[in-house]
């Protein structure tokens, strides 16, 4: 193994770079910054390895370097930073802080790139209307990877993408499988219908009972509670997972469709 990168130190918690990294722990920071925070070895090694150029800079406590850590970050070019134990916990969003920490540019896919050139090839994508919990869209996005989906495309009013709860709900999806925004859920399903895709609306009552998805879907999920807009139901195929409750589990609802297509088109 070849010599690690010998870490810059950061003794001074008023630090330039060091005041970036807290402004990344607010949306209005992220948004304004296009990057934010990810937080821990093992996740900064994935993004190193399966997100090349994502990771900016990595900073980690001088009383316990990662070598591995290093070298990957060294082999990219990524700035590497070593802070005292006190300024390094300052720093985490997390209760027990993590071995590193990095900052990472907040990217996007394109739309048309997601839904795919080909409308005659079985393909997924999930469109979140407004989810607004962090922790369900992560793991929504976890779900999406593992299943086969092609993505995820986010409409306005929901969850930052890039909040770190969701960065750690989606274990590392959202790096490998950027998001696409989308301002208008009309202008989506014209898209998407003109790519092949069925829209299909997860609803809590008044829905089909689930046999099979369309080979090519576009699965729409509304907010915790109101659900899919009412508006929009007349364009999608409404389907109801069964049960009594008043909304849908949106996170669980979309596992248990993504294995449903899945099964579909394997």
């Amino acid at each position: 193994m070849a010599a690690a990168l010998t870490p810059t130190r950061i003794q001074s918690p008023q630090n330039p770079r060091l005041k970036r990294v807290r402004r990344l722990r607010t949306r209005h920071g992220r948004k304004k910054e296009g990057a934010f925070l990810l937080e821990g070895s093992r996740a900064i090694r994935d993004a190193l390895t399966d997100a090349p150029g994502a990771v900016s800079e990595v900073y980690l406590p001088e009383e316990a370097l990662d070598p591995e850590l290093l070298e990957l970050a060294e082999a990219q070019g990524v700035a590497a930073f070593a802070l005292p134990a006190p300024v390094f916990a300052e720093l985490s969003q997390l209760e027990v802080p993590p071995g590193a920490l990095a900052v990472a540019s907040a990217r996007y896919a394109e739309l048309d790139a997601l839904l795919g050139e080909d409308p005659g090839a079985p393909r997924a994508v999930v469109a979140c209307l407004g989810v607004q919990d962090p922790g369900n869209l992560g793991s929504i996005l976890r779900s999406a990877a593992f299943f086969g989906f092609a993505g995820l495309v986010l409409l306005r009013g929901g969850a930052d993408p890039y909040h770190p709860r969701l960065v750690r709900a989606s274990s590392g999806a959202l790096l490998r499988s950027p998001p696409a925004q989308v301002a208008d859920a009309a202008e989506l399903l014209t898209r998407a219908r003109a790519r092949g895709y069925t829209p299909v609306a997860c609803v809590a009552h008044g829905g089909a009972e689930p046999t099979s998805l369309p080979a090519r879907c576009l699965l729409l999920l509304g907010a915790e509670g109101p659900g899919v807009p009412a508006e929009l139901l007349g364009d999608c195929l409404p389907l109801t997972l069964g049960g009594h409750t008043e909304s849908l589990n949106v996170a669980a609802a979309f596992a248990v469709s993504a294995h449903l297509w899945a099964r579909g088109s394997a």
